[in-house]
C-alpha cells in the first residue's frame, strides 16, 4: 500500500484500508489537496 492517500478515497475506503494497515502493520498519511494532514497507523499493544 502506498504511504499517502487523498482524504476523499480513504473516506470512501475506509473499513476495507484499515484492515490492510491491520494485516501489514504499516501506515499511510492522509492528504488534502496534496498536503499532508493526518496519519494513520495500527494500534500495538505493550506487552
Amino acid at each position: 500500500m502506498s504511504n499517502q492517500m487523498a482524504i476523499s478515497k480513504f473516506k470512501s475506503h475506509c473499513l476495507e484500508i484499515l484492515e490492510k494497515l491491520e494485516k501489514s502493520k504499516s501506515s499511510i498519511i492522509l492528504t488534502k489537496h496534496n498536503k499532508p494532514i493526518a496519519t494513520i497507523s495500527p494500534f500495538v499493544r505493550k506487552k
